[in-house]
């Protein structure tokens, strides 16, 4: 832009020597070398195209050299601008696709593959959140493999993790829908049911119990048997405006109650009271 100023400064400036007959011979050898430009005209293309045809010789050459640099190095600058910006681009999108993935690794639970303590209770609150239209029943279950600590202490933690994933295949095979089922730390599980009543809980609960006490796990590396594992199960209806916590909290309290009980059985909120 600068140079282009200096351009018309230098029109201003110019003395130019022709006679009126003589600039208007040059104006007309012009007019048809100026129709067949590409570009738009501007007054400096008058200018421009009356020194090509008298022949003058000025500063205005200098400066329309300067003109035609300054572009080219502004295509240049604006060429490695669109490069970088693509790159920015490509970088940027990598790293959302990067972000994704550290999300959903973040909302996993790494040894059985459902979502975690932290991805249940997200998308709890999501279901349960401000405006949300609730179905007429919600049940939620708390699970505790029994006396994992000595099945750890007996067998190793490998044929543990073993008893733990056998646990959430369990569950997963048997809850449907918009059922969620997680691990929710250590031993224990979390199955919440939109859409059950406390009945049909009880009743998915008691079948849950009952696969995994007639199952069978073997030992790694040998057809060895190992004694039955058991679980014990907490079970409760939700309750209006009732807060994720509260929910949790009474659930795990049925469970206190079943493993309190003897182990190995299913206890429903209401026989807590």
């Amino acid at each position: 832009m600068l140079a282009v100023k200096q351009y018309k400064d230098n029109m201003v400036s110019h003395k130019y020597t022709h006679s009126k007959d003589q600039s208007a011979e040059i104006l007309r050898q012009t007019l048809p070398l100026m129709s067949k430009q590409s570009a738009a005209l501007h007054p400096v293309s008058y200018a421009v195209w009356y020194e090509y045809v008298s022949g003058t010789v000025s500063e205005s050459e200098t400066d329309l050299q300067d003109i035609l640099q300054n572009t080219g190095i502004m295509k240049e600058s604006v060429g490695g601008l669109k490069n970088r910006l693509d790159e920015s681009q490509s970088e940027i999108e990598s790293l959302r696709v990067e972000l994704v993935r550290a999300r959903e690794e973040a909302m996993t639970d790494a040894l059985t593959g459902p979502q975690n303590r932290k991805g249940f209770e997200r998308r709890l609150a999501e279901y349960l959140g401000p405006g949300m239209e609730l179905p007429e029943h919600l049940s939620l279950m708390m699970l505790d493999i029994d006396h994992f600590k000595r099945v750890n202490d007996t067998f190793g933690h490998l044929f543990g993790d073993k008893v733990i994933r056998a646990v959430a295949q369990v569950i997963k095979s048997n809850i449907k829908g918009q059922d969620i089922g997680v691990r929710y730390g250590g031993e224990e599980f979390l199955v919440f049911l939109p859409e059950t009543s406390i009945d049909g809980a009880l009743r998915l609960a008691e079948k849950l119990r009952s696969l995994i006490a007639s199952g069978r796990i073997k030992r790694t590396n040998s057809d060895e048997t190992v004694e039955s594992v058991t679980i014990s199960i907490g079970v409760v209806g939700y309750r209006p405006a009732e807060a994720i916590e509260a929910l949790i909290g009474r659930a795990d309290a049925a469970l206190y109650i079943s493993k309190s009980n003897g182990r190995n059985r299913v206890t429903a909120a209401a026989d807590t009271a």
